[in-house]
């Protein structure tokens, strides 16, 4: 819809970014992957790893970031 939008306003729809989130503290390895290969198929250009509920330390968010990086292959 989106990208009908912007041709609609005389933009071109591939210059515009598509950033998607997975949310990787309520789910699992698999959860992930399905959760980017919805926004790949939906033309994502980027995406967040989201990690709210793990606490106010870093150390937890960090380590789940890099999780999700290795088990998805970034």
């Amino acid at each position: 819809r989106m990208r009908h939008y912007a041709a609609e306003a005389g933009r071109d729809p591939a210059s515009i970014a598509l950033e998607g989130r997975i949310n990787a503290a309520s789910g699992d390895p698999d959860d992930w992957a399905a959760q980017l290969a919805s926004w790949t198929s939906l033309g994502a250009t980027h995406i967040a790893i989201a990690t709210g509920g793990l606490g106010q330390s870093a150390e937890p968010h960090i380590n789940l970031i890099r999780q999700v990086k290795q088990e998805l292959g970034f």
